[in-house]
């Protein structure tokens, strides 16, 4: 295969005559200088081949090119055996190793941003997307806090007409045990109904619970704490009760105070949820102009 290639470079070479036989006779002197017989025979065969007058030159550029087909391939004929003795040289001097080809890596074509991400939306479309939804957030909270609103709004509502309730109640003033004492002489012979002490304070002022239960187990006057007749007959049933002003009942026995003290924490408890549903108020207010304000909404 190497001598093919060689040959067919050898003959391009030698295309114009001149320069063929010029370049035949370089080659074989510099890689055969011993073969001094062989270098008289490319000198005759460039002798022969060589043009005895230069008017040939100047004949017509048909019958030249004609000529110098026929020249090239004699001259190719007679130095056959110098090209074959020449390449068995060069191929014992560098021996032909085949090209290798070389295997090419395709490289992928780097994808661009907008290939690389077209499974994905666009990112105009999410920065679309982003406020929407931040807007869509904004709305659901408005809507929440506006429920919350009425809300706070009804349940403070609702606490004032409890308040006004309680308050238009009868109310008195709490008893006190501690002034219950008798300090008249004439009353010190006086036993209290629930506890039996004598002289020492009124009923009213007795500590002692449960006084109705006491009373009916013993089947008392629920007026005058004696034995009696009871209802109108009693001799008491007209005396109007120190807490509450009305009558059918002694003070000692009187709910009042009782339930006076329960209306007295529901008041300050209904007082104090009302001041925390304002504060509630305020702060739903404050996040309401929050929302409204925002750029997204």
């Amino acid at each position: 295969m190497l001598g093919s290639v060689l040959k067919m470079v050898f003959a391009l070479t030698l295309l114009p005559v001149r320069l063929g036989c010029y370049a035949l006779r370089t080659i074989v002197k510099s890689r055969t200088p011993q073969r001094r017989g062989e270098g008289a025979a490319a000198a005759a065969v460039k002798e022969e081949t060589q043009p005895e007058d230069i008017g040939v030159e100047s004949m017509e550029k048909g019958d030249d090119d004609a000529h110098m087909g026929q020249r090239e391939a004699e001259t190719i004929r007679n130095n056959q055996e110098y090209v074959d003795e020449l390449v068995i040289e060069m191929e014992e001097a560098a021996p032909f190793e085949e090209p290798q080809v070389e295997e090419v890596q395709m490289e992928e074509p780097k994808m661009g941003e907008n290939e690389a991400h077209a499974d994905e939306p666009p990112r105009n479309e999410e920065a679309m997307e982003r406020p929407q939804e931040a807007r869509l957030r904004n709305e659901d909270l408005l809507s929440a806090l506006q429920v919350e609103k009425k809300q706070t709004l009804q349940a403070i509502h609702d606490l004032n007409l409890l308040i006004d309730a309680l308050e238009k109640e009868k109310t008195c003033g709490p008893r006190k045990y501690h002034k219950g004492e008798i300090r008249k002489d004439t009353e010190k012979n006086m036993s209290c109904a629930f506890c039996s002490a004598v002289g020492y304070h009124y009923s009213d002022s007795c500590p002692g619970r449960e006084r109705r239960e006491v009373l009916e187990a013993s089947n008392r006057c629920e007026t005058c704490l004696e034995y009696c007749a009871g209802g109108s007959l009693c001799r008491k049933f007209y005396t109007k009760c120190f807490h509450c002003r009305e009558t059918g009942h002694h003070s000692a026995l009187c709910e009042l105070p009782d339930r006076n003290q329960e209306i007295f924490d529901q008041i300050e408890e209904a007082e104090l949820s009302k001041q925390e549903n304002f504060q509630r108020l305020k702060q739903i207010d404050m996040e309401i102009q929050e929302l409204r304000q925002d750029p997204s909404h």
